[in-house]
């Protein structure tokens, strides 16, 4: 045996010089291995890998499913590693890896080649594996922001930006992840930006490149200026300031200011939503003061028809319908937010009232707010959306891919709204009950969105501490939401756009500004028509909508006033100043102007069709509806067209009862519509149309003809 033995230990002495069956010789260390939060599942969605498109998808594809965009990294790892008995990584063999295999094309794989075997993105997954596919590489880790830099860049065409993303760690460290981020332009034709985070400057424009690494979110504005860069020039007014200020890095010059009627009709249609009366417009353009603007601005703040507009204004983004909450909800709702106005309430006291009303809607018109939507979660992103301007939808099934909310973040915010009932009509809450995650099927925890569990006292109402953080003074969030309403409903363009989805990838077009407004709202105590009124007054809003060399491309910075459809209540109470036709509204026939009715249309087919707000959330309030072949027929022959222009009591009947001269005629017609007179052009066609003498047919052909064109229809 001892023999045998000997035998055997040369042979395997030999054996193992000649390298033949002998044990491998010690490897060299292994590098760090990456962790599978921080690198590898960020590389996996640089790659597509769990895109919507590919394994993101809600059913996943060929049987794996991940989260998309790697917003669930735990799952994400139990779906690699362990699922179906581990098949997807192997360890003893890691060249040998489906995951590898498939990404490399070396089987067949429907998505095509994501990891080619001579790429880096291959041996870090390889290392990972290779190092034993663990789930943490040392302590866990999670990225909690990121840092993106330039933040800023306005540059020249054919120029390039180099990106620099770091994330700050849950553990303290900050970690350089610029090869790791995802990269989105909002705009390729003006900067595309590839791969690596390398922007190109293409065109004159500014947009915003997304920076994404799994659940957090960065971004990053450039700019080409569409002219040579000049000096700002000074302005009093801060808005003017900082409009001039973004004007001039851009390289645009401003048109200058309107004319008198021209201002007047605009102030008057936005402010009052009203046409000016022809003696007003005559009293404006012979009154030689120079703050008469300033002044005119005051006065339709503080008359009736503003209160009724304003009034609308609110009512449509709160949703008023008889549809959702009875006609008497709706009554009593309306009349509140008209009270609301005419008291000029604050606009966050007035939205707390609404947010955390209870009680019968037909006797506290707030407690209506609560039936615009029914859920805990559709109130959650009714209110978030409306007043905050953040969309929460997408969050409900997985990581927001645009903005940075969670699921987390979603239920928790729903839960607020959790124990709102409706019990015989009332509003009431309940000491009991929450939301339930549908995932989990357990109840989804409290907590305002961002971070941040929340706490209550016993029997509190849970929409209470909501509304603090939402309304709170220090963050801005409301203020920056309400003032990009604002400036929107004055000039046709929010400064983010769409208003209702302000988020950290579609950054303002003037981020000072939109600072500017939200701190003139909050350090004015939320006085929103004092906001309102700064805007009026300022030059921004009093430029000519005719363009100058240099700025014929400008839609967004503010160089010159923009054409702007009516909405339609404003359409229609214009309809009846111009002709004296009252609005009929068969359920609200109390309602003196459209701008009065309760409920969305009160019956009013004219309404109805020129497109008023659904206000059933189908689309955001801001949004005027496009034209339609109905809105056009009934325009050319609804009744405005017909004998009501000439019938008792309208303006041709009171015309035609004075027995006007030609010219005082067409004077009168030509302000009525157009607010101002008529050019000398306009002055011969109409000469020519009405003749020697004033009749009542040539009277309506002309008020028509004025009416149904788009000087009418627009405001300038």
């Amino acid at each position: 045996m001892r023999a045998v033995a000997l035998v055997l230990a040369l042979g395997a002495a030999a054996l193992a010089q000649a390298g033949v069956g002998a044990a491998p010789a010690p490897a060299a260390p292994l590098e760090r291995a990456p962790d599978f939060e921080l690198e590898v599942l960020p590389l996996l969605t640089r790659i597509g890998c769990n895109s919507g498109q590919c394994h993101g998808a809600a059913g996943g594809q060929a049987g794996f499913a991940l989260s998309l965009r790697g917003y669930d990294p735990d799952a994400d790892y139990d779906a690699i590693v362990r699922e179906r008995g581990e098949r997807r990584v192997d360890r003893g063999n890691p060249r040998a890896s489906l995951l590898l295999r498939k990404a490399s094309m070396e089987i067949r794989h429907k998505g095509g080649r994501k990891l080619p075997k001579d790429g880096e993105e291959y041996e870090t997954v390889l290392r990972w594996i290779e190092a034993g596919a663990a789930r943490h590489a040392g302590a866990p880790v999670s990225v909690h922001a990121l840092d993106v830099e330039p933040k800023f860049t306005l540059g020249a065409v054919g120029e390039s930006v180099q990106l620099t993303v770091k994330a700050r760690c849950s553990d303290g460290s900050v970690r350089d992840v610029t090869a790791l981020a995802l990269y989105t332009s909002n705009d390729d034709a003006v900067a595309p930006v590839d791969r690596s985070g390398k922007i190109t400057l293409s065109k004159a424009g500014e947009t915003a490149v997304l920076v994404k690494l799994l659940g957090s979110i960065g971004s990053a504005r450039v700019a080409v200026p569409f002219g040579r860069k000049r000096e700002a020039s000074s302005a009093a007014n801060p808005i003017d300031a900082a409009v001039e200020s973004k004007l001039a890095a851009m390289g645009i010059p401003p048109s200058p200011p309107c004319d008198d009627f021209t201002f007047l009709r605009r102030a008057s249609l936005d402010l009052a939503g009203r046409l000016p009366e022809p003696a007003e417009v005559a009293a404006f353009a012979a009154d030689a003061s120079a703050g008469k603007r300033a002044a005119k601005v005051d006065e339709l703040l503080k008359s009736s028809e503003a209160v009724s507009h304003w009034t609308r204004w609110l009512a449509d983004l709160c949703r008023v319908r008889s549809e959702t909450m009875t006609p008497d909800g709706a009554a009593a709702l309306h009349a509140y937010l008209r009270d609301a106005v005419a008291r000029r309430m604050p606009l966050d006291q007035l939205v707390r009232s609404l947010v955390t009303a209870v009680g019968e809607p037909w006797a506290r018109g707030p407690a209506a707010f609560a039936l615009a939507v029914r859920g805990p979660k559709e109130q959650m992103e009714f209110v978030t959306r409306t007043f905050l301007g953040v969309r929460f939808q997408c969050a409900q099934c997985h990581q927001h891919p645009f903005d940075r909310w969670s699921r987390s973040d979603y239920f928790g915010a729903a839960s607020f709204f959790a124990r709102v009932r409706i019990d015989k009509g009332r509003v009431v809450t309940s000491e009991f009950g929450e939301f339930t995650d549908p995932k989990t099927g357990g109840p989804a925890r409290a907590q305002f969105p961002g971070g941040g569990a929340a706490e209550f006292a016993a029997g509190q109402d849970r929409r209470q501490p909501f509304a603090d953080w939402m309304l709170d003074p220090a963050s801005l969030r409301f203020d920056r939401a309400m003032a990009n309403r604002l400036w929107q409903a004055l000039t046709g363009r929010g400064l983010v756009e769409p208003v209702d989805d302000l988020r950290e990838a579609n950054p303002p077009t003037n981020p000072e500004l939109l600072d500017l407004l939200a701190s003139m709202l909050r350090e004015s105590g939320r006085d929103w028509l004092g906001l309102v009124a700064t805007i009026a007054k300022s030059a921004a809003y009093g430029r000519s909508t005719a363009t100058v060399p240099g700025n014929e491309a400008d839609e967004v910075y503010g160089s010159r006033g923009r054409l702007r459809a009516l909405p339609a209540a404003v359409v229609v109470d214009a309809l009846a100043t111009a002709t004296g036709v009252r609005t009929e509204a068969p359920q609200a026939p109390r309602a003196a102007r459209a701008a009065d009715i309760p409920d969305e249309d009160g019956g009013s087919y004219t309404l109805t069709v020129l497109g008023r707000c659904p206000r059933d959330g189908t689309a955001d309030p801001s949004r005027l509806p496009s034209p339609t072949v109905p809105a056009a027929l009934h325009w050319l022959h609804g009744p405005y067209a017909g004998s009501a222009l000439g019938a008792a009591g309208t303006r041709i009947a009171a015309m035609l009862a004075r027995r006007p001269t030609v010219d005082a005629a067409i004077d009168e017609l030509f302000a009525a519509t157009w607010s101002r007179p008529p050019r000398d052009a306009e002055r011969a066609a109409a000469r020519r149309a009405l003749g020697s003498s004033v009749d009542r047919e040539k009277l309506e052909d002309l008020l028509w003809t004025l009416i149904a064109s788009n000087e009418f229809t627009l405001n300038h």
